[in-house]
């Protein structure tokens, strides 16, 4: 599974690929499409992993939350490097921030 980064950098790729076969010398209008297609659900999904990213406590409930941060590959733990387990919720807290609250 790619992360939104990677999302970008394929849907970048596949833009330029498709310019060539569009515009450019690759001479094949169909395969610039089809290409140009490609990247659209790449962009699609690069924009969802960015707001998964964002995505505060406010934004919605601690469950739901945590649920789309996992599936565009956030794990808190990362975000944290030295995070521990609060042991409530499965909430992640970085033990140098004395004020971490629970998402």
């Amino acid at each position: 599974m790619n992360n939104g980064i990677q999302d970008y950098r394929i849907a970048k790729t596949l833009l330029d690929r498709a310019h060539h076969f569009t515009y450019g010398d690759g001479a094949d209008p169909v395969t610039g499409h089809a290409l140009a297609t490609e990247a659209l659900g790449h962009i699609a999904l690069a924009e969802l992993a960015f707001k998964a990213a964002c995505l505060t406590p406010d934004d919605m409930d601690p469950q739901s939350r945590r649920e789309w941060r996992e599936a565009v590959g956030i794990d808190d733990r990362t975000v944290h490097p030295d995070a521990e387990h609060d042991g409530d919720e499965g909430v992640f807290v970085d033990p140098a921030d004395a004020q971490a609250t629970t998402p």
